[in-house]
């Protein structure tokens, strides 16, 4: 009953803490998501960034500007290379009503496209020329691939109990929350093999994210969990949520689901990342950077909107993520 109840809570934090991500847009960009931004609209304002150092009590950081700009519901997903994010917005660079997943540029912030795929969540495939998408929301959805170049959408066939899922960093295996296996009195998290179409239940649980190498799962169950494939045990760890591991496989980043980000490793050592200018809390899906020095997360600020924002990993300092 208990696990039964943190997994309904878990739904429903995965489902509430809807998160406005916001970005600059590019309706009038360049269409080819692999090359340079170009012609941005006249619309396109770049976002004041909130440079507060952790922990500053001046009052001297700029406040985030009126809810003029973008705000995204989803996401986001650093692509391997670390040069693309995907995010769903509801809005487009100039603010009107166009929902979608969107593509940008990681360092700009300018959006590249819009994709005509639609879901709550995604991940980027190896290459970063495709992304896994679960075109559910809120419940569950279709798993499918959609290819930025030749602009086509390849249904999986696998149909998922909730949004969340992960895939291997080779792009074989993929993990996702589905119906119950007879084994199991809750939800199963399932791996498939897309070479061969093989499907198994590995464990009783949400939130699967599996770590670099593909020989450790980390997902919830009551507690905040490890599974090793290697001796199938498993490992309980403090806090737990919205879980992406660092490129190292040493560390879990984590959303607890209540407005704090942290970083654990595989002993269970626990560091907030979040502070102070975080007033209105911090929530994931988060996304840690190829290169293991930044997190994308979302931000609640003080204009009631919800946006994207980036910190270092070391929690070092903060800024909204826009140029």
């Amino acid at each position: 009953m208990r696990s039964f109840k943190l997994l309904r809570t878990i739904h429903f934090v995965l489902v509430a803490a809807v998160c406005p991500f916001v970005f600059l847009a590019c309706a009038g960009c360049d269409d080819d998501p692999l090359r340079p931004v170009s012609n941005l609209p006249a619309c396109w304002k770049p976002l004041v960034a909130d440079t507060a150092r952790m922990g500053d009590t001046t009052g001297d950081t700029p406040i985030i500007p009126e809810p003029t700009t973008s705000t995204a519901q989803f996401g986001p997903a650093w692509s391997h290379s670390g040069a693309e994010v995907a995010y769903f917005s509801y809005y487009d660079s100039c603010n009107n009503r166009d929902p979608g997943i969107y593509v940008a540029n990681a360092e700009v912030g300018a959006r590249r496209r819009k994709l005509p795929v639609f879901g709550a969540f995604f991940k980027w495939m190896p290459g970063d020329t495709e992304l896994m998408v679960n075109t559910g929301f809120g419940g569950g959805g279709e798993l499918v691939i959609y290819n930025l170049l030749s602009d086509s959408i390849t249904p999986l066939g696998i149909q998922t109990r909730f949004p969340i899922f992960d895939i291997s960093d080779d792009g074989r295996y993929i993990y996702y929350e589905g119906e119950p296996a007879p084994q199991h009195q809750s939800a199963s998290i399932y791996e498939y093999d897309l070479e061969t179409g093989a499907e198994w239940a590995v464990v009783a649980g949400a939130g699967p994210a599996i770590s670099p190498d593909g020989n450790l799962l980390a997902y919830s169950f009551g507690t905040f969990r490890v599974y090793n494939f290697s001796d199938s045990s498993i490992t309980e760890l403090p806090g737990g949520g919205i879980a992406d591991w660092t490129p190292d496989g040493q560390n879990i980043v984590y959303a607890d689901g209540i407005g704090k980000i942290f970083i654990s490793d595989l002993l269970g050592n626990l560091r907030e990342i979040t502070g102070q200018h975080d007033l209105f809390g911090a929530f994931g899906p988060i996304s840690v950077s190829p290169d293991n020095t930044t997190i994308l997360y979302k931000h609640a600020s003080m204009d009631y909107f919800e946006h994207i924002w980036k910190i270092q990993i070391d929690g070092a300092s903060a800024v909204q993520f826009a140029q």
